[in-house]
């Protein structure tokens, strides 16, 4: 079956930014909401894409991606979530303030993403002698899939600043 234009690049797009949502995706591509629909409708039946309920949205990804990595994608598209990782990769340890001051996210927001990266095992958390709570990243699947779609955002951001710094 010869795919449409549009469905193709609809499928590259997700492709390339897994864990994309709808209408992220309608305004990435400049079509309209049914003609996404309708060719993610028929990726989707074709195998070839998979649709996950995440928080608020359905996110889309390749058929073949692990549950993990999934994951992972999802909590580094928001910028919040992303930029708590971002801050743990760079600390190994933190508090919800020590991030709060570092992000300038709130604390309510710090310890929302904390809890959240808890309950999905990208943390783990202990209470050191004097009574205060840590976090660190933790020994799972998804905190380890997070730790590398992080450090490749990074890489791939600082080559981008190098590219255009002349």
């Amino acid at each position: 079956m010869q795919l449409s234009d549009n469905r193709l690049r609809v499928s590259r797009l997700v492709l390339d930014s897994p864990g994309i949502h709808l209408r992220e995706l309608q305004r990435n591509l400049g079509l309209s909401f049914s003609t996404v629909r309708y060719h993610i409708d028929g990726l989707v039946s074709e195998g070839e894409l998979e649709g996950e309920r995440m928080g608020r949205y359905t996110r889309l990804f390749p058929r073949s991606m692990p549950p993990e990595e999934r994951t992972a994608c999802s909590l580094l598209r928001e910028p919040s979530a992303r930029a708590v990782v971002f801050e743990l990769a760079r600390t190994r340890v933190y508090s919800n303030k020590r991030i709060s001051e570092a992000t300038g996210l709130g604390k309510s927001t710090v310890s929302r993403q904390g809890k959240r990266l808890l309950r999905l095992g990208v943390i783990e958390r202990t209470v050191t002698p004097a009574g205060k709570v840590e976090s660190r990243l933790g020994n799972s699947a998804v905190a380890a899939a997070v730790m590398r779609f992080s450090q490749e955002g990074r890489t791939a951001v600082k080559n981008y600043i190098e590219l255009w710094d002349f």
